[in-house]
């Protein structure tokens, strides 16, 4: 769909190039070989065909090229509030990445539309813009937690070998962005099924003392100590500078693993 942006006062919007159409086309040396006699006809054509290059300029300068996508927001959790709160932070998430990969002019909508769905509408400068939006909504998304096992040969000092605990993103239920006013401490706080507690508590026994990571799409995003063998049905991460930050992970977190994106057009 082309969708041609103009100024309120009627003239036509400035192009890419920090011009007006007609200021481009105005420059061009065209000639006419008409003699005295047909100087009205000639003119005529003129203008003629200014209007129609004018026209065609505008097309082909991206006046034309916003592009919208539309897709079904689902979900694989039961719980109504909680797929209230994964649309906003749908929302918010792909405002955040558009943005991050300096995608300017972008509008995105989620709007829930019962049965427990949501419509996200993205509205996009460009094909290019609408590319990448693509990409991010179809791309894969990955969570685990890992303990810090034996050094093997050839590592260095620093590096660190982990050692899969079993604990994915089927068995993390939820994070929460949470501060705590009277401490001033905030962190994530992340909550498990039985399964994830489980196999937690088998990781956490015998190993006081050694580190846990949490990764985020193959990356290292959280490192901590395992001070008590005892683990209740959560694990907090602290020391996150701002809430807000806080609040960008639980989202990141949130929509990944439980938000499901099918386009629709």
């Amino acid at each position: 769909m082309f969708t041609h942006r103009c100024r309120s006062d009627g003239q036509n919007a400035p192009s890419r190039h920090g011009a007006a159409p007609e200021a481009i086309i105005g420059r061009m040396n065209v000639r006419f070989p008409f003699d005295d006699k047909r100087v009205t006809l000639g003119r005529a054509m003129k203008n003629r065909l200014l209007i129609g290059l004018t026209v065609a300029f505008m097309i082909l300068t991206g006046c034309a090229g916003a592009s919208t996508l539309t897709y079904t927001v689902g979900t694989n959790i039961a719980d109504n509030a909680k797929s209230m709160e994964l649309f906003q932070a749908s929302e918010r998430v792909m405002i955040r990445k558009l943005a991050g990969n300096d995608i300017k002019d972008a509008q995105v909508t989620v709007v829930p539309s019962g049965s427990g769905s949501a419509v996200m509408t993205l509205k996009l400068p460009d094909a290019k813009a609408a590319d990448i939006a693509r990409a991010m909504l179809s791309e894969t998304f990955t969570f685990d937690i890992r303990l810090e096992g034996p050094k093997t040969p050839g590592m260095s000092e620093g590096e660190t070998n982990w050692v899969p605990t079993g604990v994915d993103g089927s068995t993390l239920l939820w994070i929460y962005a949470i501060s705590n006013p009277d401490t001033q401490e905030i962190g994530a706080e992340l909550v498990f099924n039985e399964q994830g507690q489980n196999l937690l508590q088998a990781a956490f026994t015998g190993n006081k003392g050694k580190s846990v990571g949490i990764f985020v799409r193959d990356l290292l995003v959280s490192k901590m100590t395992i001070t008590d063998e005892v683990l209740s049905s959560h694990i907090l991460i602290s020391g996150i500078p701002s809430e807000h930050v806080a609040q960008i992970f639980a989202d990141d977190v949130n929509v990944g693993l439980h938000a499901i994106f099918t386009p629709t057009k």
